[in-house]
């Protein structure tokens, strides 16, 4: 085993604060003109503030998202007559049981009712006309049952 008896002279281990904030000014310098900022075209001086633009009116923002008259009444008519071909459908799936719920066909009667003033075509007004007759002929044959 061999010692080492020979000495080393260290100077100054800790550099002062001064130095260190020196050297972190030459290193951002150095770093900003090929870095992130230096790709911006910024410089160390701020940029002078710019006058701001009035914004658009909100207005024309608004009246593109506003619906239409016409538009408000064939979404009625098809949540209407959505409302409606889920009560056909327990209807046909009644039949099919062999056991229909009177308060089942009051409903196709009231959602019928209520699709009658938003109807125009004449072929869904006779479609509504066949319903309503069913669901009428569907409650006659369950009141005579009783």
């Amino acid at each position: 085993m061999r010692i080492l008896t020979g000495m080393i002279k260290i100077t100054s281990t800790q550099t002062s604060a001064a130095d260190r904030l020196k050297k972190k000014k030459t290193e951002r310098k150095d770093s900003d003109s090929s870095g992130f900022s230096g790709l911006l075209g910024l410089s160390e001086e701020s940029p002078s503030v710019q006058s701001t633009r009035h914004a658009a009116p909100l207005n024309n923002l608004f009246s593109m998202q506003e619906v239409s008259d016409d538009e408000h009444q064939r979404q009625q008519a098809f949540k209407q007559a959505r409302l409606t071909l889920d009560e056909l459908e327990k209807l046909r799936d009644g039949l099919l049981l062999g056991s229909i719920p009177v308060s089942l066909l009051h409903r196709i009667e009231d959602l019928v009712a209520k699709q009658r003033p938003l109807i125009t075509d004449p072929a869904l007004t006779e479609l509504l006309n066949h319903i309503e007759l069913r669901a009428a002929v569907e409650l006659a044959k369950l009141e005579k049952r009783r």
